[in-house]
């Protein structure tokens, strides 16, 4: 099924990835505690902290707004700038790293008061030495005013006076952040906008190619992307604009089996992931054309579909089945054939790796977005309802006939319809079921979005008003 408003594919994204322009890079080793530091600046828990190095493989960005300053908060991978077997994808984490390093506002270089100066903190100064004017170091793990002493020997790495912090307890942190903003443009209050970001979660099991989706999305290597299972661990947020809508892209790591995540990052992977299904405004569910509809698929898609989120399904690797004699026609029938639910979503088959399709699916989230609010009258609605209800009656239980008096749409975020009748027991699920179909041909704006249909009883509905 092809929604009435899916616009016609255009060669060029208009991404806007420049708000906030002014960004703050926090760098250092492994284990020094910069995801700490952030989740403290932002005051909740985003990154996910872990007793193990190379735990932050990608580049994590925040939008923050401190005092009178809106700008970009970049967590990166634990970066060594030496060769370590310790840090699985470790050039591909440095190499992200470069490109934020030189784009950056301010840096800081995070290191630990309580282990001391080390060789990697060294080695790290001296990849940031071009950039020197923008450097700060930041001494982490100051507890107290007896462990202030231990910041001095930071004085070596060459970038002024080391600032004393407690990511732990958020001490130091006024005077650091008030450091690095002193040259930003502060926000002028007459350009503030109260518009909420549209969360899109990037869900999918494994090597789905959800990772090459975002940067083929985005034009750019935004994420790191390989062969190998578990790659992405953390949530990793991007903002851009799209045609004057503001976004946040969530890719999520892969959710696996239960009982295969373990006790560990993993784990704490797929919480994040789940949450983000629970919480994001806009799911786009990633599927493998040549390995298609596996029983996690499966699993993925009802989790996504018991929630009240929009969904749109992208079937990535279309270039891998299309010389077998593989069509995107014979792949849509095959998921709503197994899935009958998705005949009511975008099934939209395409290639990060060629960009194929890749503009229709974001145009497609952008057109479902812009239709969340969406609310039939009053009036047209019930003229629907008596039509459907004089065409198809609802059968009755015996000699109890079912009458409905009147309905109304009470929500849209899912929209809800509210139909009251003489007695709801009577309303067997199939018919329900029957009428949403019905409201879903006669008002297909709801294409991609989940609906409630809820028959109530009107003498309750009656004494209530």
């Amino acid at each position: 099924m092809v929604p009435f408003f899916l616009p016609a594919p255009t060669n060029i994204l208009d991404i806007d990835m420049t708000v906030p322009n002014a960004s703050i890079v926090i760098i250092g080793r492994p284990n020094v505690g910069k995801s700490t530091l952030i989740n403290r600046i932002l005051k909740q828990n985003k990154s996910i902290t872990f007793d193990e190095p190379g735990v932050t493989r990608d580049i994590l960005e925040y939008p923050i707004k401190w005092k009178k300053h809106a700008f970009r908060l970049i967590d990166t991978g634990g970066v060594f700038f030496e060769k370590s077997r310790d840090i699985a994808f470790q050039t591909d984490i440095e190499k992200l790293v470069d490109t934020v390093l030189e784009n950056a506002s301010q840096i800081v270089l995070l290191t630990d008061g309580r282990h001391g100066l080390h060789p990697i903190d060294a080695s790290i100064a001296n990849r940031l030495r071009p950039h020197r004017k923008k450097v700060c170091v930041a001494v982490n793990k100051i507890d107290g005013p007896e462990h202030i002493p231990a910041s001095a020997e930071f004085y070596q790495l060459g970038f002024g006076t080391p600032f004393p912090i407690s990511a732990t307890h958020g001490a130091g942190l006024d005077t650091l952040l008030a450091h690095c903003v002193q040259h930003f443009q502060p926000v002028d209050p007459r350009l503030e906008t109260d518009t909420t970001p549209v969360k899109i979660g990037i869900v999918g099991r494994p090597n789905v190619g959800k990772s090459s989706l975002i940067n083929a999305l985005l034009n750019q290597d935004r994420v790191i992307v390989s062969n190998q299972a578990g790659t992405t661990r953390d949530a990793v947020e991007i903002a851009f604009n799209y045609l004057q809508t503001p976004y946040t892209l969530i890719d999520t790591a892969g959710l696996k089996k239960a009982g295969k995540t373990g006790n560990g990052v993993e784990f704490y992977s797929a919480v994040r992931s789940k949450k983000t299904i629970e919480t994001a405004d806009i799911c786009i569910v990633v599927l493998d054309a040549s390995d298609l509809l596996r029983d996690q698929d499966k699993k993925i898609l009802d989790l996504v579909l018991s929630t009240p989120n929009r969904l749109v399904v992208f079937v990535n690797k279309f270039d891998k089945v299309v010389e077998t004699g593989g069509s995107k026609p014979m792949i849509q029938k095959r998921l709503i054939d197994e899935l009958p639910l998705l005949e009511h979503y975008p099934i939209i088959v395409g290639s990060a790796v060629d960009k194929d399709h890749i503009t229709r699916m974001i145009d497609q989230v952008n057109q479902i977005i812009s239709r969340r609010n969406d609310r039939i009258p009053t009036a047209e609605l019930n003229q629907f309802i008596n039509d459907v209800i004089r065409r198809f009656p609802p059968p009755s239980r015996g000699n109890r006939p079912i009458r409905v008096y009147y309905g109304t749409q009470v929500d849209t975020a899912p929209p809800e319809f509210v139909l009251f009748v003489n007695n709801p027991e009577l309303v067997y699920g199939d018919y329900i079921r029957h009428f949403e179909k019905r409201l879903r041909a006669k008002f297909p704006q709801f294409f991609g979005t989940p609906i409630r249909v809820k028959f109530k009883d009107h003498k309750k509905r009656d004494a209530q008003t």
